[in-house]
């Protein structure tokens, strides 16, 4: 017989066993918590409510008993049909007058009370109401007509008789409710014995199939551990071998079970990882060389970009000069009589030369090490306007609100809020006012939002990726003279930084660049 099928009849076994057991006490816990319910939100509600309505009952008894003390105090000192009462003691009968009203505003809330419970736990005890509420009216009533009678002086024998027709009542009331009492309470102790009986026999049963369930798991274990003890410890012996490194015997086992297909696989597993071993080496090798590939040619790129920008400058300069001297002088000393074509070429050079700087600082950006601070970027905002505005003569208004302190390149951070700046003064609109305001937002989870929001003439938003690529300018007439070098700048100043830069604009109404920090 397999192992696979010696452990699959176990637990079959250990499970039904477990199932019974458990069965057992679901079935019990259900039947408990009936019970409970039975007797937390039935029984003990009734009995409390029949609880209070004695004590509403025993409070009107008590309040009359007081009252014809009272009177008949007063009784002895007057000689008049009816009996007048000085202000403290009329405020006293006032007092028990009112609290016999409260025993019976208490007894009809209770009422209610009990026949809410009744009707939903036990209808039975619905026809109780009619007698309770007739006793407590016959009770009010002879209370009502014993204090009319002690208060009108009449004579002892009507007031007697009146006294005691409320003591049979007040006895009537209060034997009716003690037996209704009495009768919760046996009910209450026989759910209570029921309970404890079915609590001990589920345990005894839990008990005697958990037991059970333990002795076969037991006696199961001994036996598997037996059959497979032997096996395990070769294939565990085999398995610290290959941990340091040993691929060379096979495992062997005497077996024709699972273990004995186990080892197979072992073995086939020893090879593959011969195998691997040694595809693993030369894939090692081959990554060293595509890395120190990958490293060298990119150095190369690096320094033909360097190279290509910084020395080309000497040759346009060169033109440049040429240029302005066939602008203003020919060969035989007069000036040309339309400079036009030469003003072009000057001017074509000069923007190459723009190209140039813009994408040798570019290349600089791309080999720049970061030199990380804590940067206060409302002290950097000022610093970078006031110097924008003396290095640019330009009239405009930077505006800024308390803005937060990052992480950054100080050098970086300032040339990013530089090309910022100068890009919405190059497309400033005519006759407006130029006008740039920062301003923070910290709602975004793990990061510092920045915006940078202009009065230019914006732009078409679905160019807001397109604006920066390098060398990208959605406008080319006179009034632009950018090389479309500058968002290409700030967006790489955000890689760097781990952050992102993004754009909305309408066309006509400004732009809005919103930058993300790194908190």
């Amino acid at each position: 017989m397999k192992l696979s099928h010696k452990l699959i009849a176990g637990y079959v076994v250990i499970g039904i066993i477990t199932v019974i057991t458990g069965t057992i006490g679901i079935h019990t816990a259900k039947k408990l918590a009936g019970r409970y319910e039975q007797l937390a939100l039935g029984n003990l509600p009734i009995q409390r409510a029949l609880n209070e309505l004695k004590i509403a009952g025993l409070r009107i008894v008590a309040s009359t008993s007081e009252a014809v003390v009272l009177l008949g105090e007063k009784h002895q000192q007057s000689e008049h049909e009816w009996i007048t009462l000085e202000d403290g003691d009329h405020q006293q009968l006032i007092g028990e007058l009112k609290l016999i009203d409260e025993g019976k505003a208490n007894f009809y809330r209770a009422l209610g009370e009990y026949a809410v419970r009744a009707e939903k736990y036990d209808p039975n005890e619905l026809s109780e109401i009619e007698p309770i509420e007739r006793l407590t009216k016959a009770l009010l009533e002879a209370s009502f007509q014993l204090i009319v009678n002690k208060r009108m002086n009449l004579l002892g024998t009507e007031v007697t008789e009146a006294k005691e027709i409320f003591e049979q009542r007040e006895a009537a009331y209060l034997q009716h409710i003690d037996t209704l009492l009495s009768i919760r309470n046996n009910e209450l102790e026989k759910s209570l014995a029921r309970n404890i009986a079915a609590t001990d026999q589920a345990l005894s049963l839990i008990v005697f199939f958990g037991s059970l369930a333990l002795l076969v798991g037991f006696m199961f274990g001994i036996l598997q551990a037996r059959t497979i003890a032997a096996n395990l410890s070769r294939l565990t012996q085999k398995a610290q071998q290959i941990g340091q490194g040993n691929l060379g015997q096979p495992v062997e086992v005497d077996t024709s079970d699972e273990l004995a297909e186990l080892a197979t696989a072992f073995n086939k597993m020893t090879e593959d990882l011969k195998q691997t071993e040694t595809e693993r080496g030369l894939a090692r090798t081959e990554l060293e060389h595509y890395a120190d590939q990958l490293e060298k040619n990119s150095r190369e790129l690096q320094e033909v970009v360097y190279v290509a920008s910084h020395d080309l400058q000497e040759p346009l300069r060169k033109v440049m000069t040429f240029c302005e001297r066939l602008k203003y002088k020919n060969t035989d000393g007069t000036v040309p009589a339309d400079p036009e074509y030469l003003n072009k070429l000057i001017a074509t050079a000069d923007r190459m030369r723009r190209l140039l700087d813009d994408l040798l600082e570019y290349s600089n950006l791309i080999r720049h090490t970061l030199v990380v601070e804590q940067i206060d970027l409302t002290i950097m905002v000022q610093r970078v306007s006031k110097g924008f505005h003396e290095m640019e003569g330009l009239e405009g208004e930077i505006n800024y609100t308390s803005l937060p302190t990052i992480k950054g390149d100080p050098g970086l951070i300032r040339l990013l809020l530089f090309h910022l700046f100068d890009n919405a003064y190059k497309f400033s609109r005519n006759g407006v006012g130029i006008q740039v305001n920062v301003s923070a937002d910290d709602s975004t989870p793990n990061f510092h939002t920045i915006t940078i929001a202009d009065n230019g003439r914006g732009f078409d938003q679905k160019y807001a990726e397109r604006i920066f690529t390098i060398f990208e300018k959605l406008q080319n007439d006179t009034h632009s003279q950018g090389t479309g070098m500058g968002l290409a700048l700030c967006r790489k100043i955000m890689e760097m930084h781990g952050g992102t830069i993004g754009v909305t604009s309408i066309e006509g109404a400004g732009a809005k660049f919103i930058l993300n920090f790194p908190a």
